[in-house]
């Protein structure tokens, strides 16, 4: 399966992370993003590393043909796919300051 994700105006959040990205390949996606994805947050080095590819937002478009958003496609196993990706990026992630520092009353 081909994911891809395209760069927005007025958006600082991303959709995939890094880390989301290398779980989403090791499950057997590929994944393809804008140029200049997520650069506010993440080198793009973080993201080629693990195999993502970059490429023109009218490439990420055609990764996904339009036939194939027309079809139906069952959504509990994308809904299963994405979420073991998000447990296994979850995992792995650095605790919040909050969360590494005991709490004393």
């Amino acid at each position: 399966m081909k994911l891809g994700s395209l760069c927005e105006q007025n958006e600082n959040r991303v959709a995939i992370t890094p880390s989301v990205a290398k779980n989403l390949i090791k499950l057997g996606c590929s994944i393809v993003l804008e140029h200049n994805y997520g650069n506010h947050l993440f080198d793009s080095a973080l993201f080629t590393d693990v195999g993502v590819e970059f490429a023109s937002k009218q490439d990420v478009l055609a990764a996904a043909p339009a036939q194939a958003a027309s079809q139906a496609v069952p959504l509990n196993p994308m809904v299963s796919l994405l979420a073991h990706a998000l447990a296994e990026t979850s995992s792995d992630r650095s605790p919040s300051p909050s969360e590494s520092k005991p709490i004393t009353p």
